[in-house]
């Protein structure tokens, strides 16, 4: 998770199109203020895990959103943000966003802002679009469009970023164990907020919901297929060695044999983005590895982070993920 301020720092130091900005909250709120470039997701998390790129690309209800998408391949980083998050896992979108991109061949990180994204955007307006926006924000996208690309300020953009980064890193987590009965509001607002998604989604794309509900092995694994409208019902090689995958770690599971030193999914490298993955729950693979999931922690009143909806084993996201 980042801070407001970071998120300030990151927007300067890069170029455009190296952050895209994944606004959750509703279509409404999003056309008054946004962060400039981003792109509104309002998918459920079923739908998010089976759809394929061409899938996604169509779901999104506004032309912005699809063009912005588009180009999700050319980004070195997601920041997700909502109406006030306090830990990873009330984020699932992003788990399971992140983990689609990273299968594809993407190879960026992934953060989300803590806290409300009002705070973001009344400290830090030059950078939000839409019907709300300042003087200041104008000027600024204004220069975006003559902000020069050479290589040389690309490098210099890279080595402003890593050092950005490694600070994120050396700051450690941002979260801290909450109370029981905060804990149990948080997880049941978390799966009260999908059901009411799961609602909106289908009143809008019933049609797509259901295509990839009902045939979730059609998505395509190369990056290049994202938004074109090509390959959907592609199965290749990588396709199925992603399900070979997939089931080898189900049967570590059933066998009981799903074990690996705790602490051993720490997701703040390069591979695992800035997420505290130390409660792995989704056995399927990187980009092409075989990694063993891990374990749950002794501790029963936190949440099962990481890949995990809330803690819950039988709540809504590990049922999504673990669905044949």
């Amino acid at each position: 998770m980042i801070l407001p301020a970071h998120l300030n720092d990151l927007l300067n130091l890069s170029l455009p199109g190296q952050v895209l900005a994944v606004d959750l909250r509703s279509q409404s709120e999003f056309e008054k203020s946004r962060i400039h470039g981003a792109i509104n997701l309002r998918m459920p998390i079923d739908f998010l895990h089976n759809a394929s790129p061409n899938l996604l690309a169509r779901a999104f209800a506004d032309d912005q959103s699809r063009r912005e998408f588009s180009k999700w391949d050319q980004a070195r980083c997601l920041v997700f943000y909502y109406k006030g998050l306090d830990f990873p896992w009330e984020c699932p979108a992003a788990e399971v966003l992140y983990e689609k991109f990273r299968y594809w061949g993407w190879t960026g990180r992934c953060f989300v802002l803590k806290g409300h994204f009002r705070e973001f955007s009344v400290n830090f307006d030059k950078f939000i679009d839409g019907t709300k926006m300042t003087k200041e924000a104008k000027e600024y996208i204004d220069s975006l469009r003559a902000k020069s690309v050479a290589p040389s300020h690309r490098r210099e953009a890279d080595r402003l970023y890593g050092a950005w980064f490694a600070a994120r890193e050396a700051e450690g987590r941002l979260c801290s164990t909450p109370a029981a009965s905060d804990l149990k509001e948080k997880r049941d607002a978390v799966e009260r907020h999908e059901r009411n998604l799961r609602a909106e989604f289908e009143a809008s794309f019933s049609d797509l919901y259901k295509k990839a509900t009902d045939h979730p092995d059609n998505a395509p694994a190369t990056p290049s297929a994202a938004g074109k409208g090509k390959g959907e019902d592609a199965f290749n090689e990588r396709s199925a060695q992603m399900v070979e995958h997939l089931d080898r770690g189900l049967a570590r599971l059933r066998d009981g044999k799903a074990t690996s030193p705790a602490g051993s999914a720490k997701g703040k490298g390069v591979e695992g983005g800035y997420f505290d993955g130390a409660y792995v729950d989704y056995a399927g693979p990187g980009k092409g590895d075989d990694r063993n999931p891990v374990t749950h922690g002794d501790d029963e009143d936190f949440p099962k982070k990481g890949r995990s909806s809330g803690g819950n084993p039988g709540g809504l996201l590990n049922r999504v993920l673990r669905r044949p």
